[in-house]
This record gives C-alpha cells, structure tokens and sequence, in this order.
C-alpha cells in the first residue's frame, strides 16, 4: 500500500474560494429541509416553543395559558407555586424571544412557523454563523488543507453538529456559544495586545453556553478559564467577568422569578414523576456512572457516538498529539477539559439515554471541540502511519451518510429501538417518505426538495473525498476513490448486522411514523 502523501498548500485565495462554495453548500443543506411533525409532539422543542410563546403572548414565563390555549401537554415541565414552567435551561429560549415579538406583529405564526422561526434563531443560524470562523482556526491544528476540508464538512454534515443544526435544543445553541468563546479567546491570545472586545464576547459567550444547557457548567468553566488566563494583564481579565455578567444575571432572573432562587432550576421541581426518578440517583440524576451508559453513550448501535459518527475516534489520538505541541499546549487543556467534562457527566448520568435522538445528544456541545483533536489525530497519524486514510476516509463517509440521510428526514430515533438507523430510518426511507422542506412549504413536490438536498450532500460527499484522495501519490484516484467506497459500503453492512429489535417493536415504530408524518404520505 503506497505511503500517502502531502501536496504542497494551495494558495490562500485559492483556500478560501473552495471554502466559500462549501460553506454555501453547507447553507443549502441547513435551510432546505424541515423536519417537522407536529404529532409527535416533541417534549423538547416545545417546551422551549411554549415558555417563548408565554412571554411574547401572554407576559409571563408560566406555560399555563399556552396550554389553556389548546397546546398538547408535554413532560419538560417544572412546577413552581401551583404553575407550570419549562423545565429547560433558558438560553435558547431567551434568544427566540425578540425574533417571535417581531414575526407575530408582523404575521399569523401557525405551529409549524413558530417551530421554523425559532429553530432558526437559537440552532441554524448560530450553527451557520459559527462555522467560518471554526474553518479559519483549523489553519493552526494543520498545514494540510485537504484535511482541514475533511474535517471541516464531517463536522458540518457528519456529525449532531448537523442534526441539532435542524433543530431547537440546547446543545447547538451551547456548542455554538462554548465553542465561539473558545474561538474568542484564542484570537486574543494571539493579539500582542488584550483585545477587551474579544475577552468580553469570550465571557458573553461562555456563560451564554452554560445558560443554554445545564450540564455544560464544567465545560463552561474550562473555556471561562481559558479566557481569563489567556489575558496578558491581570486587570484585563476582568472583561471576561464583565461579558459574562448579562447573560449569567438574566439566567438567575429567570430562576428568580419561576423558581424563588436564582439559583434554583426547574430541575429542583420536576413536574413528572419520571424526572423525579431520575434525580435519585448520584446528585440530581448526575455522576451515576454505569457500564451500560458509557457503552450506550459511546459505542452502541443504539445510541454510540462512535458507532454514528466513527472518524471522531481519531480524537483520542488527537489529544496526544494537541498537548505535545508547545504552541497549542493551552488549547489543548481547554479542548480535553471541554470534551473529558461531558464524557464524565453524561457518561454517568442516570437517564443517557436522553429520549429520540440521533446519537447521544447530551454531547452534542462537544462537537466542534471533539472536531479539532479529530484533525489534529488525522495530522499526526498520517505523519507516522502508511495508509491511515484507508481507515479515515471509509468512517467519515459511514458519519456523512448516517448524519446527512437521518438529520434531514427524520432526527428522532425511536429509544427503545437497537439499531435505529438501518432498521428504522432506512425502511421509511425505501417506503419513500419524505419530510417537509422548503419546497413544500413553497408550493412545490416535497419530492424535488429532497432531490435537490440530496444532490448537493453527494457533492460535497464528492468534494471530501476527492480531497482526501488527494493526499495520496499521483495515478489511480478512480481506483482509490471505489476502494474506499467499498470499505465504506462494507463497514455499513458490518454495522446493520451490529444488533436488532425485538419482533414487532420495529413495526410499531414505523406504524407511528406514518400517523407523524408530513407532509402525509400516501398508503401504498
């Protein structure tokens, strides 16, 4: 097997015109479809739906004229002094709040506007705002651009980075503002002088992060250090405290005004007996460590981080590589304190789990920090290693393909179901359903929308792998290119035979797929 190499670095104008036309591509991708189905009446999403709704229409954070008004009941609540709240953290919503002012004094929102505008607001946008800047900075893991590409686009379309992206939860909206601190911070340790600017968005965004998910508070800690030890005047750290004052008082107004205690949560009052079970064990369903939850988190047909999204296995040497270089020693702190907080807290967290989800969606924050040791482990193997992207190419096309099919069609996967992307989404999809987007909502057949997405991800499927064939000697990329794509085909037939469903479990789900669906589909 050849030995690959690597190409001299294309020219920075060249660089950044293939990166315009990704990221266009990316956008197409996050725009395009919605994934919207109203019955299924996701606990989630309309939690956060209903506390925006409350504010903007009735002024207050209590849920109770929402649902007087004729909204589904839903279990994400907390009850406090006899009312109803959501029981989420408030990030996401907060930031919805003026963008449902404007839109409902402007026109009628149906359900399916409002899920659209919000998860516009708090995960697409943000997720699309974040990622140029995160392109930027992988110029400093690698000189290789084609493996920035690569890395860059399993990101973007091969990882939860992208199934959150359609939806409205808090791990996009904390991957975005935990990552975009970090990236602040960086920039001014970069600077020969503080940038108070820069330090204040760091620690804006950093507690942003944390006021967007709970369970970020460690990772929320780690970047927030990163920030103040990364000024070069002590005095000057102080921005960082500054920045992070708006969003962390605003929080404990919340927590104030639904629970009597800014520092009190609507996980302190639970309104359903299930959540209450779940704080029984460790603190507050926390540090419950379980052999069954660290496989279901990471390596499950079920739920396995790894099992969805493999080429981000190249992390664990990536973090090896990060911390042997002087000059990202700090970032590399940063990084492992980041992903080794969730690893811990979710691993060991009494309900993993976490409802339908593609992946293990508590660590949905640590995708971006989780991207950048993956590159640096890519770098620093196929310095020492013959043939390692033998190993990456297949796994990041197996990510691309599991993340880029599920996050636009159907990114619910059913808990209880072993091995849902082969035997639940991929019938739907040979059934022909398919969801809602643009097109639809546009008159058109939803149909021609999902042929359009899908010829834009076989694209930049195309343009990934072309540059990591690339990085090979000259002559047989044809030869190379259906090599991998065999190893790929192979390793998912491997993985559809990993596990199954009890008899019946299965079919019961897709028959619940086909009452959920929009827009409804024809019995055939």
């Amino acid at each position: 097997m050849e030995e690959p190499t690597t190409p001299p670095a294309p020219s920075d104008t060249r660089e950044r015109r293939v990166a315009g036309l990704v990221i266009a591509g990316v956008a197409f991708l996050y725009l395009v479809p919605f994934p919207y189905f109203e019955r299924l009446n996701s606990p989630n999403e309309n939690a956060r739906i209903y506390m925006v709704k409350a504010a903007v229409e009735h002024g207050t954070l209590a849920v109770d004229p929402v649902l007087a008004s004729g909204r589904p009941s839903i279990v994400d609540l907390a009850r406090h002094d006899g009312r109803l709240y959501s029981i989420k953290a408030p990030g996401p919503s907060l930031l919805g709040i003026p963008f449902h002012w404007v839109a409902t004094r402007t026109v009628p929102l149906s359900p399916a506007g409002e899920t659209r505008l919000l998860r516009l607001a708090a995960s697409t946008v943000p997720a699309l705002v974040l990622l140029p800047f995160l392109f930027r900075f992988l110029r400093r893991v690698s000189p290789d651009a084609g493996f920035r590409l690569l890395t860059f686009l399993g990101l973007a379309v091969g990882s939860m980075y992208f199934t959150h992206a359609m939806l409205l939860a808090g791990h996009e909206t904390a991957a975005v503002a935990l990552c975009g601190s970090f990236l602040c911070a960086h920039a001014n340790r970069r600077r020969a002088a503080d940038s108070p600017a820069l330090l204040a968005v760091a620690g804006f965004l950093c507690a942003f992060g944390v006021a967007s998910e709970y369970q970020a508070f460690l990772a929320g800690a780690a970047v927030g250090l990163y920030g103040l030890t990364g000024a070069k005047r002590k005095r000057h750290a102080a921005w960082v405290v500054l920045g992070a004052l708006p969003p962390a008082v605003l929080t404990g107004l919340v927590h104030q005004a639904c629970y009597g205690s800014p520092f009190r949560t609507g996980h302190h009052f639970p309104a359903e007996e299930v959540f209450r079970q779940y704080q029984t064990c460790g603190w507050r369903g926390l540090f419950c460590f379980s052999w069954a939850g660290a496989h279901g988190t990471f390596t499950s047909p079920a739920n396995g981080l790894f099992f969805y999204a493999p080429w981000l296995a190249f992390a664990l040497p990536g973090f090896a590589f990060l911390f042997a270089r002087r000059d990202l020693r700090a970032e590399a702190w940063c990084l492992a304190a980041v992903v080794l907080s969730y690893f811990v807290t979710i691993a060991g967290m009494y309900a993993w789990k976490g409802g339908w989800s593609v992946g293990p969606r508590y660590l949905g924050a640590t995708m971006p920090f989780l991207a950048i040791a993956a590159l640096a482990g890519l770098d620093g193997l196929h310095r020492r290693l013959a043939g390692v992207l033998w190993v990456f190419l297949p796994t990041w096309l197996v990510g691309v393909t599991i993340y880029g099919l599920s996050s636009a069609t159907f990114p619910h996967f059913p808990e209880h179901l072993r091995n849902p992307f082969f035997e639940f989404l991929m019938p739907l999809l040979r059934q022909g359903l398919v969801p809602r987007n643009l097109g639809s909502d546009l008159g058109l057949p939803a149909a021609w929308g999902a042929v359009a997405y899908l010829a834009v991800l076989w694209a930049i499927g195309a343009v990934g792998l072309r540059a990591g064939l690339a990085r090979f000697p000259p002559g047989r990329a044809i030869l190379r290119g259906i090599g991998v794509a065999v190893l790929a085909v192979g390793l998912l037939l491997a993985m559809s035979r990993a596990s199954s469903s009890p008899p019946g479990v299965v079919e019961r789900d897709l028959a619940l797929a086909w009452r959920v669906w929009e827009p409804p589909p024809e019995r055939r």
